[in-house]
């Protein structure tokens, strides 16, 4: 018998994004930095790393939008490098830009791995009262079931959601999300 143990893995970000009109449509990017933290049974191991991430979008039309994501740029946690992932992404906003629907579609590559991911879903947000809204998401990460809600009041948005993971040993994930706009 191996025992059992506990593994938990942190990210903690910190993000800058700028938005701007180019040729009559939105251009917005924005970085990322982290900082990774990984534990395994608390206090017999634990490493900590720095890395960033980079993203564009571009408005193609009130009701679609296109984005490019690397994430883990130098991403390092005890001198073993993170491997950078790519991802290009498409949203359909089927009742324009300024409503609540949305429907994401991405595919991505791991650099220096063979696997590829596509994630596909919708999110629904329900403004309630002015400042405050509710969203609604589901949807399939990489074949996997993944469902969440969130909860927006005026700037400050909290997220949460259930995913099944690809690899049978990280099983079920529920991952929380605390964002601010300012």
């Amino acid at each position: 018998d191996l025992g059992l143990f506990k593994d938990m893995n942190n990210v903690f970000l910190i993000s800058w994004a700028f938005r701007n009109e180019f040729n009559d449509r939105m251009f917005s990017f924005g970085f990322s930095l982290k900082v990774v933290q990984q534990k395994i049974d608390a206090d017999d191991y634990s490493k900590t790393g720095v890395g960033g991430d980079f993203g564009i979008k571009f408005v193609v039309d009130p009701r679609v939008s296109i984005g490019l994501m690397v994430r883990d740029i130098g991403t390092q946690v005890d001198g073993w490098t993170v491997p950078t992932d790519l991802r290009v992404g498409l949203a359909i906003y089927p009742l324009g830009e300024d409503h609540s629907l949305v429907i994401p579609m991405d595919y991505g590559k791991t650099k220096d791995r063979k696997d590829e991911s596509l994630h596909f879903g919708a999110e629904y947000m329900w403004e309630f009262a002015e400042n405050y809204s509710a969203a609604l998401m589901a949807g399939l990460n990489d074949g996997d079931f993944a469902i969440g809600m969130g909860f927006k009041v005026s700037k400050i948005r909290l997220d949460y959601a259930y995913v099944t993971e690809k690899v049978d040993f990280l099983n079920q994930n529920h991952r929380i999300s605390l964002s601010a706009e300012f």
